[in-house]
């Protein structure tokens, strides 16, 4: 989760991709992304979009058998992240 934290706070969609299974599924709000390359296209969407400078600060996490937990906040909004790690993946 140290690693995942440090590339979201340092914009690096490259680094998140490259925690991905190359067969991933990522489950959004409003749709599906399959696979490494959506889910690094993504992530370098939504990092265009942030406010320069802002942060994300843990505010709580957890792991049980391989599945991560994350609550996460930048400025004043909260995100929620359920992590299934296999092989040492996303």
């Amino acid at each position: 989760m140290d690693v995942y934290l440090e590339a979201l706070n340092n914009r690096q969609a490259v680094a998140i991709g490259r925690l991905y299974a190359q067969d991933a599924v990522q489950v959004r709000d409003r749709s599906l992304l399959h696979g490494r390359v959506a889910v690094q296209q993504a992530y370098s969407a939504f990092f265009n979009q942030l406010p320069a400078g802002s942060r994300f600060e843990t505010v709580r996490s957890g792991c049980s058998d391989g599945i991560n937990c994350l609550v996460w906040k930048l400025g004043t909004c909260l995100g929620y992240e359920t992590i299934v790690v296999e092989n040492e993946r996303i």
